[in-house]
């Protein structure tokens, strides 16, 4: 199962990178090909954007413990930043911590309320 945060969703929107994007991602990290591990189970993925290499692409912050779920937590283009601080890292690993540990009541209820968001495994 892939869920984005709500911040994620309202970064993806401003950036370009689609549903459609997301699912191609995972399914790289579902074949082994992880990119950075920053620890804590927080990864940082390189994407291409249409028409450009993965050099100047997408940068998209993630979450797994590799049992059926990926939590997108961030995502930017490298021309708009060059990387996240020290401080938003550790603050990502406490929130991916808490994300991979999550029991399904929990993950219920943070989709109930929106603050995660599911997305369908297909282009339908």
């Amino acid at each position: 199962m892939i869920f984005k945060t709500k911040e994620f969703a309202r970064l993806a929107k401003r950036t370009g990178f689609s549903d459609h994007d997301i699912r191609a991602i995972c399914n790289e990290i579902n074949r082994g090909l992880l990119g950075a591990s920053l620890g804590g189970g927080l990864f940082k993925k390189r994407f291409a954007r249409p028409g450009a290499g993965k050099r100047g692409g997408y940068r998209v912050l993630l979450c797994t413990r590799f049992e059926g779920r990926i939590f997108l937590l961030y995502v930017f283009t490298k021309s708009v930043r060059a990387n996240i601080s020290a401080q938003e890292q550790v603050a990502l690993k406490k929130l991916s911590q808490v994300f991979v540990n999550l029991a399904e009541s929990d993950l219920k209820k943070l989709l109930d309320l929106g603050e995660l968001i599911s997305v369908g495994d297909t282009d339908e």
